[in-house]
């Protein structure tokens, strides 16, 4: 009798073994896109990854970009930076400069590269993992922004997770600001100027009273060697220089329409441009006559 028992209490033993391992083998492989919180409109906001995810890359861009960071005794009222990371350092930099304007919250304005909404305005309701942690979705700017019309739509679709307009950039927001909340914005390349005009207004209107940095994320001539990219950003940079709202579209960059937005909304607020740095991918990798991306940086300062 004692035997059988044993004998049974083994049997239990495998059978539940055998339970486990099967679970085990069940479980799902972990999903980037998972969903880990619902936001102020019960809508439930997604966590994306950032594509790098060691800090090794970005450490030393910052190291590089300490060196070459900007101050102005003028607020900075909104920027524009290439997502192109080529320059990383430079990037880096821009951020850098920015450490003693007492930022809550970012609002960053990317170009749909991949079409992947309809919509010509699309707020993200996404929070991102970065090397340095979590950037939340600032939801009260991302509500205020959607509501302001109904051309605007409010995604987490899983296409944008592989976005580099924002992708790229988060892990130096979260760096230099931990504690900072992001609103994502994608415009589309083809977006009307009536959206574009509701887009700035909705912006100025969200962060009244509050602490808020508006980020372009632009690369700019594309597909040409050095001296012809030179003379397209001539004719982009007088355009922003003069905040020359008619000609916008003589920029030539991957979404002239943000340099667009930026632009109304720092000229409403009699802000003044800032050309920080000029570069050309061709000529940093030593090839200027082959076809590459050129960036510019601004800073748009409160007079």
């Amino acid at each position: 009798m004692l035997k059988k028992i044993k004998i049974f209490l083994i049997f239990l033993v495998l059978l539940l073994i055998l339970i486990i391992l099967i679970k085990l083998l069940e479980k799902k492989p972990v999903n980037y896109s998972e969903k880990v919180f619902k936001n102020t409109n019960n809508l439930e906001t997604k966590t994306f990854r950032t594509f790098y995810e060691g800090t090794s890359f970005y450490d030393n861009a910052l190291v590089s970009g300490e060196k070459q960071k900007k101050y102005f005794v003028e607020q900075v009222l909104a920027g524009i930076t290439p997502h192109h990371l080529i320059v990383a350092d430079k990037i880096a930099a821009f951020f850098l400069g920015l450490t003693d304007e007492k930022i809550d919250s970012v609002i960053l304005l990317s170009p749909d590269h991949f079409n992947s909404n309809k919509e010509d305005i699309t707020v993200l309701d996404i929070d991102w993992q970065t090397p340095y942690g979590i950037i939340r979705n600032d939801q009260v700017i991302s509500a205020e922004i959607v509501s302001y019309s109904d051309s605007f739509s409010y995604s987490s679709d899983d296409n944008f997770e592989k976005e580099h307009g924002i992708n790229y950039l988060l892990p130096f927001i979260k760096k230099i600001f931990p504690e900072i909340k992001v609103t994502s914005i994608l415009i589309n390349k083809k977006a009307s100027k009536q959206s574009l005009d509701k887009l700035s207004e909705a912006i100025n209107s969200a962060v009244k009273n509050k602490k808020v940095l508006v980020v372009g994320s632009i690369d700019f001539s594309h597909d040409a060697p050095a001296e012809v990219a030179d003379q397209r950003d001539i004719i982009s940079n007088e355009v922003i220089s003069l905040l020359d709202l008619d000609n916008y579209q003589k920029i030539s960059a991957d979404c002239p329409q943000i340099a667009y937005v930026i632009m109304k909304y720092v000229k409403d607020k009699q802000a003044r441009p800032e050309l920080l740095w000029h570069t050309n991918s061709s000529r940093l990798t030593g090839k200027p006559e082959i076809d590459g991306v050129s960036h510019n940086f601004y800073y748009f300062l409160k007079k």
